[in-house]
């Protein structure tokens, strides 16, 4: 195995260009959560993305998802990132990112329904063995979490808690006790309903070919459909609007 590590180390470092960047995603499996790391580049008119790096994030039972898990992953190689708490504990610069100021508008978005985010967190967790097998008997779907950084897994829980929610009946006591009420049913749907235009918004910031005129526009057109998204955070345009900086957050 050390062998054909050291062959693709040497097939990588004779193929990558001088200059590229960095893609960095998560991935979760059967609870487990990743972290890998792609050098993009193009050459010859071909977009090109070399895995670097693929790291487990959680290795203890004190480990979290958070900053310093991050740093500590990323601190060997990784000059850059697009989060400004990992760039301020490395002491380095902070590479302006589209998509972390749709991460950032999101979140504070999503402040003034935290309780009721908390209540689907409270159902999607299933904390007896009891609840977690009675849903198992009636759907193959299982329940979704938000994690602490990235905004689309909110609403990635909200969607899945609608999918299981037909599944749950008022009359299981086991179950119906961590429901939300029905006030929070008709909040939770609006905010999910309003956060569909920005996932689809997201999706598309993600595609190589997009330009940052194009994801200038895309931000103009959200911010038209969705007014609310421009005093996020109490301060018109504080995080979408063209002149916004990163907040250190």
């Amino acid at each position: 195995m050390e062998i054909v590590t050291k062959a693709v180390e040497r097939s990588i470092n004779d193929e990558l260009l001088e200059r590229f960047g960095a893609i960095l995603d998560r991935w979760t499996h059967c609870s487990n959560h990743y972290l890998a790391v792609q050098a993009c580049y193009d050459k010859d008119g071909v977009r090109h993305c070399l895995l670097l790096y693929m790291v487990p994030i959680i290795n203890g039972p004190d480990d979290r998802l958070n900053a310093e898990n991050y740093m500590c992953a990323l601190a060997s190689f990784l000059p850059f990132f697009v989060n400004r708490r990992l760039a301020r504990l490395m002491g380095v610069p902070l590479v302006g990112c589209v998509s972390h100021r749709l991460n950032f508008a999101v979140r504070r978005f999503l402040e003034p329904y935290e309780k009721e985010l908390e209540q689907v967190q409270s159902l999607m967790r299933l904390r007896t063995i009891t609840q977690a097998a009675k849903l198992r008997l009636k759907t193959r779907l299982r329940p979704k979490l938000r994690q602490d950084t990235p905004w689309g897994s909110p609403y990635t829980m909200m969607a899945r808690y609608f999918e299981l929610r037909k599944y749950i009946s008022a009359d299981d006591e086991d179950l119906a006790e961590v429901m939300p009420s029905l006030t929070a049913n008709r909040k939770i749907k609006t905010v999910l309903v309003q956060l569909f235009d920005a996932q689809t918004v997201a999706m598309k910031l993600q595609c190589e070919d997009l330009t940052l005129l194009d994801a200038r526009d895309l931000l103009n057109d959200m911010l038209e459909v969705m007014s609310s998204f421009e005093t996020a955070g109490g301060t018109p345009g504080s995080h979408l609007d063209p002149g916004a900086l990163i907040l250190n957050q």
